[in-house]
């Protein structure tokens, strides 16, 4: 049996305000080369769920575990380790350093963490040639385009950079909260097709979260953040994707 990348038990947490509203997952085992969609309208409460999830927030009760490692029983320098190591992120507005190259941007993971430098050299000769071998399998090969500040580049292109910068060194588990956003309905598909390629060739398991439920066809797992009364939302589980 393949061990969970995530895992979530018994998790809540209520929000820092008098409305009592809180957030409920009983449980969520996310493993490797799996791509799961979690879906959920605007203040369902899916960034507070990313937040946890991450380790940026600790679960009030409950428990949740990176590759087997309690979030919710180490300090926040141990968290931000256990997020540098083994989590890549995608943020919707992609997070990019505007001034730098594309692969001065895929390469700032490496300055967060010895392992995923570890892990890049282990591919490639220097961290900078895996850099570039990570933008040349998304479409980003032009030497022109890798000399240019990312600023002056498509959104489509600062995209793929923010998915190589995700993937460099080989991290377990890529979050994408809302990265198709800014796309018409083609360039979705195409971008989702290239995340998955990409994170099935790496083995690293994808967590997708969007308001928008007509992606979630996509992917092999599909849940839901649902308000369940009037004090509560919590995150349930879909019916398979066909």
């Amino acid at each position: 049996m393949v061990a969970p990348v995530i895992q979530v038990e018994s998790l809540t947490y209520q929000w820092a305000n008098d409305s009592g509203f809180g957030l409920q997952v009983e449980q969520l085992d996310l493993v490797s080369n799996e791509c799961l969609f979690i879906h959920g309208p605007s203040g369902s409460g899916k960034t507070t769920l990313l937040s946890l999830l991450v380790g940026i927030l600790r679960p009030q009760q409950g428990h949740i575990r990176l590759l087997g490692q309690s979030l919710g029983q180490v300090g926040a320098g141990r968290r931000d380790h256990l997020r540098a190591d083994h989590i890549g992120m995608i943020f919707q507005q992609f997070n990019l350093i505007p001034y730098l190259t594309p692969v001065e941007n895929v390469l700032l993971t490496c300055q967060f963490s010895a392992l995923r430098r570890q892990r890049a050299l282990a591919k490639s000769s220097s961290v900078a040639e895996e850099a570039v071998r990570l933008l040349s399998h998304l479409d980003m090969a032009d030497p022109r385009w890798l000399k240019l500040p990312v600023h002056q580049l498509s959104v489509g292109q600062q995209q793929r950079i923010a998915v190589a910068r995700a993937l460099m060194g080989s991290p377990e588990l890529v979050v994408a909260d809302e990265p198709t956003s800014s796309l018409d309905s083609e360039r979705r598909e195409q971008f989702i097709d290239l995340l998955f390629n990409e994170c099935k060739a790496s083995g690293a398991a994808l967590l997708f979260v969007s308001h928008d439920a007509q992606l979630a066809d996509l992917f092999d797992r599909q849940m839901t953040l649902q308000y369940q009364d009037s004090a509560r939302v919590a995150l349930t589980e879909q019916g398979p994707a066909l």
